[in-house]
């Protein structure tokens, strides 16, 4: 089948889930093409270093005006100029990625209604706000799709419980974890700069882009009260939360190491050494609390022991499989976060041990059945 894809993202290149469906399903033998807005906001087009051609579009709207103003327009221009390009573009199914791109669902349902053997995917990466669930609107937007696809069972559940009795397509997930080429890639040295630093101490590490919500400042504040392990915050910081570091503890840098923007392919050999990751989310909004996060699988396939919060998808997989520590105040208390460093360290070996048993069922090729299931659950009209 020739598939669309529609998405509004940072990069198509870097885009970790597009990048990973769009190798699968032309893996097993579909077309797939890309008509996207990426955040550098230019019109192009060609093939991506995975063998999915594109079209992205630019928006007028974007350049002329302020940053995170008018959006409304904004998501006007860019729903008219993705309906440009579709229309010249030949598909089968269109897969829309995201809320952001609602309006194309709506397009896609219509298109169906006049060529009947067209389908519709709408693939969520994240949970809309809870007021937005509940609403009527949604739930008929939802039940336009011929197939609705959320990143994990937990939200997949909730959002079939919000929509009650309200007629819907079949949901299917899709978890958020990381291909086998990653899982099994080989590891390097460590940088100079940062094996110098750490000096053959131990390391905890921090993975992912720095948000207070992920409760940076208190896993900084942990760590320093533990003897002999620094802290490797592997992903970018704002300048707003380092200078709040830096003013809370003008000596962080003795403990805590900034990488900055990393190249995944440099995040195994980050990885592999550290004596646990330490992954942590807010428990509000609903999408937080029943996240599907990058880092703690990236952690989970490499076989990084995990110290967690309590959120219901990471709570289920350290409890059930022994390959780290949840701490139940979710990461709001320092103390409890050191409690969990500490025990880590002192039992890695079992840690370790256990974390290896289960890194191999968590990669993103054991799902390739989903795909086929979510084809196999088209009901094409008989001629």
């Amino acid at each position: 089948m020739h598939i669309n894809f529609v998405i509004n993202t940072d990069s198509l290149e870097y885009d970790e889930r597009v990048r990973k469906e769009a190798q699968t399903l032309i893996g097993i033998g579909h077309s797939v093409h890309i008509i996207a807005l990426e955040g550098e906001n230019q019109t192009k087009s060609g093939e991506t270093i995975y063998g999915a051609s594109y079209s992205t579009v630019s928006l007028l709207s974007r350049k002329c005006l302020p940053h995170k103003r008018f959006l409304f327009l904004k998501a006007l221009e860019m729903h008219l100029r993705f309906l440009f390009l579709l229309v010249s573009h030949r598909w089968d199914v269109l897969w829309v990625h995201e809320h952001c791109s609602a309006g194309i669902v709506l397009y896609g349902w219509f298109c169906r209604l006049i060529h009947r053997q067209r389908r519709l995917v709408w693939d969520l990466h994240e949970l809309a706000s809870e007021k937005i669930i509940q609403s009527k609107a949604y739930h008929w937007l939802v039940a336009c799709a011929d197939a609705v696809i959320n990143a994990n069972t937990d939200r997949s559940e909730y959002l079939d419980k919000c929509m009650g009795v309200a007629d819907h397509g079949p949901f299917y997930v899709l978890e958020n974890w990381p291909l086998r080429k990653f899982a099994n890639s080989s590891t390097s040295t460590l940088p100079s700069d940062f094996a110098a630093w750490l000096d053959g101490q131990n390391y905890i590490l921090f993975h992912g882009v720095v948000h207070r919500s992920r409760r940076i400042l208190e896993c900084i504040e942990a760590i320093l009260t533990v003897a002999d392990v620094k802290l490797l915050v592997l992903g970018p910081c704002s300048d707003e939360i380092l200078a709040e570091i830096r003013n809370l503890w003008p000596r962080y840098e003795d403990s805590v190491f900034m990488s900055g923007w990393v190249s995944p392919d440099l995040f195994p050999s980050y990885m592999d050494r550290a004596q646990a990751s330490l992954v942590f989310y807010d428990n509000q909004p609903m999408n937080q609390w029943l996240c599907a996060p990058n880092r703690f699988y990236h952690a989970l396939v490499r076989g990084v022991p995990i110290i967690c919060g309590s959120n219901p998808t990471m709570y289920k997989i350290v409890e059930t499989n022994g390959n780290g520590i949840v701490c139940e105040d979710n990461g709001t208390d320092p103390r409890e976060i050191a409690q969990a460093v500490r025990r880590v360290v002192k039992d890695q070996e079992i840690y370790q041990r256990n974390s290896a048993k289960v890194r191999a069922n968590f990669t993103w090729e054991s799902q390739v059945g989903v795909f086929r299931d979510i084809f196999s659950g088209f009901k094409l009209p008989t001629t």
